[in-house]
């Protein structure tokens, strides 16, 4: 096929021309993809004979497969979500994949990345799917967002054959590192069987191989448009994602699968790893194996672990954050007593509330900070380049020995001398690190201006963390909070227009980041916070953990079930507002868009999701109960 050799294993890199030095090129494959370089004004006369001999096969493979049917897209331009910025589209059906159509690379091959080069193995193998393995009929048509499947004559089809990408910055330091400043904007351009996807970075292309061309073809393989344009950029920086890893653990397989691969289907960028709380720390390192714990508090990722995640989530264009959060919410760290930490246990643990759980303490003999110290270089070594380190900071309210004055100086501390000056990185933390009764206070925890925050306590605290200087991620707690079953926080909620509450001027000079999402997992305790504060206090409070009996690792599987259909399809609607929030979208139209991307998860992308229509809790997807959650596990 075009002097390209594609087999169902993938591409043969060796094999294609576009990874072979143009002087080495026979006259036939000179002739072939001049129109490519030239442009597309020439491409029709290229394409036509090969594009009229494909026709009639992919026709044939189609009807004689295991789907009788063709799917028809729905009337109007392509379903997308993420809303692109631009997109210039003649309607007219259709154009097809070809059952065994080429993804490949203009570029030497001694400019291609292996990262690249996975994700265009990786979009060639989902796009095929979609031919010869199409998804069942995505959520009812009549809604005008779903698939139609129904037998209709495609010999007017345009077929697609090949799709093609152009990378400008090869070479440059921003091409392959992934950083918030990294470009991802690409363009997108189908005409005569072939598609042109530019980008100046291998991350935009991968934007547009993960998200942006599986939603187009997501209706079996055919798209209603003969000739499309598209044009793509980000409004914000940082598209994230929390996930609290230090109650209950989330096994490594279902947070590539369910997590990353989701997040890259939505084209969000960035992964937080809450990596310690009331019951674990959740990463295991080499000098601190009293870390590892057991029994129903068994689970944390070994370093092998936590490079596979990250190098699955750097080759979907996501970074990986972690979080060590101290003072409070350490428990998780307490087992490092016999090496030196110090720790304020609660004065009254029977009325003990979260923010007064036990906390890390500064000693005078600077014992804590030596263990603290070691255990953000460890865990920062094991993240490799990442540039960003969260240490937390919320819900550490003064008690005991732990008064403010501790607080701050062991927030300053690690913020300041271990990531900053030791570790050469930029901290993150939660608006408490800033928001302090005392604002010296505040300035002193933070160390300096350079310091990110994270807003999540309400809509006006991003604006207050903003004129103090600081560079702020939105993650309000009605907007972005995905541990609240979709009856309380709607998926029209996380719909939400970021720059509303906060003053022009910081979204124009890009201080507003961007938003996360954060998926606590609170509700999954086997106990009230693992037993670290008063299990009385909640019983009358009435804030019990709704599903304690998955905490055990012998329910992984329902666990993950259950995750995912808290988080997904609701992140990735605020994913697709920190995108491109349309402003006169209706919610009615935000409802079927997200009930639409509920069935791309669950078909085209295999991420387990709350169904299309359905509300989804921790114990029971469209009110059937996963299983009996509600029991003690011990």
């Amino acid at each position: 096929q075009a002097g390209v050799e594609a087999s169902a294993d993938g591409l043969n890199w060796a094999e294609s021309p576009c990874f072979a030095n143009p002087r080495d090129w026979k006259p036939n494959q000179i002739m072939f993809y001049l129109p490519l370089l030239a442009g597309f004004a020439v491409l029709p006369v290229a394409r036509s004979l090969q594009a009229n001999s494909l026709r009639q096969e992919h026709v044939h493979v189609k009807r004689t497969g295991a789907s009788a049917t063709v799917s028809v897209p729905p009337p109007g331009p392509p379903r997308l979500f993420p809303l692109v910025q631009e997109m210039f589209t003649d309607e007219a059906c259709c154009s097809s994949l070809h059952p065994e159509v080429v993804i490949a690379t203009l570029m030497h091959p001694e400019l291609g990345s292996m990262r690249l080069k996975r994700a265009m193995d990786r979009g060639q193998k989902r796009l095929r799917s979609l031919v010869t393995n199409p998804p069942p009929a995505f959520y009812d048509a009549s809604q005008g967002l779903g698939q139609d499947p129904r037998d209709e004559d495609t010999d007017q089809d345009v077929t697609v054959t090949h799709i093609y990408f152009d990378i400008s910055e090869i070479g440059s330091t921003e091409w392959h590192q992934l950083t918030m400043k990294t470009p991802v904007s690409y363009s997108i351009d189908c005409e005569e069987g072939v598609c042109m996807v530019k980008s100046t970075s291998e991350f935009g292309a991968i934007a547009a191989l993960d998200s942006t061309l599986p939603q187009l073809f997501a209706a079996g393989g055919r798209a209603r448009f003969k000739k499309l344009s598209i044009n793509d950029w980000p409004d914000f920086p940082v598209r994230g994602l929390m996930i609290d890893l230090g109650r209950r653990f989330v096994p490594k397989e279902a947070l590539i699968a369910e997590i990353i691969e989701g997040m890259s289907l939505v084209r969000m960028n960035l992964l937080q790893m809450h990596l310690n709380d009331f019951c674990r720390f959740a990463l295991s390192l080499p000098s601190f194996p009293e870390l590892n714990r057991s029994g129903i508090f068994e689970g944390q990722y070994s370093e092998e672990d936590m490079k596979e995640i990250i190098t699955e989530a750097h080759d979907r264009g996501i970074r990986v954050v972690p979080e060590v959060d101290v003072p409070g919410h350490a428990n998780g760290l307490f087992s490092l007593e016999d090496q030196g930490l110090k720790i304020c246990k609660p004065g009254s643990f029977r009325t003990a509330r979260p923010e007064e759980a036990g906390k890390v303490f500064d000693d005078s003999e600077g014992e804590s900070r030596k263990v603290l110290s070691q255990v953000f270089a460890e865990t920062a070594k094991i993240f490799g380049d990442e540039h960003w380190m969260h240490l937390g900071g919320d819900e550490a309210s003064p008690q005991e020995m732990c008064d403010e004055d501790n607080i701050v100086s062991i927030e300053g501390y690690i913020a300041s001398d271990v990531i900053k000056k030791q570790l050469h990185k930029t901290p993150l933390g939660w608006q408490e690190l800033r928001m302090k009764p005392n604002d010296t206070d505040g300035e002193t925890s933070v160390g300096n201006n350079e310091t990110i925050l994270v807003a999540w306590g309400s809509a006006s605290a991003a604006e207050e963390l903003l004129s103090k200087g600081h560079r702020v991620i939105v993650a309000d707690l009605p907007h972005h909070y995905l541990d609240f079953d979709s009856t309380v926080h709607t998926i029209n909620d996380f719909w939400y227009d970021m720059t509303r509450d906060v003053s022009p001027h910081y979204v124009e000079s890009g201080f507003l980041l961007g938003g996360m999402s954060a998926m606590w997992t609170d509700q999954y305790c086997f106990q009230y916070q693992c037993g670290a504060v008063s299990e009385q206090l909640a019983i009358s409070l009435g804030v019990l953990p709704r599903a304690p009996g998955l905490f055990g690792r012998e329910h992984d599987e329902t666990f993950v079930s259950s995750l995912a259909g808290m988080i997904w399809p609701r992140a990735g609607v605020s994913a697709a507002a920190q995108w491109n929030f349309e402003k006169t979208m209706s919610s009615s139209e935000v409802l079927e868009r997200a009930n639409w991307l509920a069935s791309f998860l669950q078909h085209v992308g295999k991420v387990q999701s709350c169904p299309p229509g359905c509300h989804c809790t921790e114990l029971s997807a469209c009110d059937r109960p996963y299983e009996d959650t509600s029991r003690h596990p011990v």
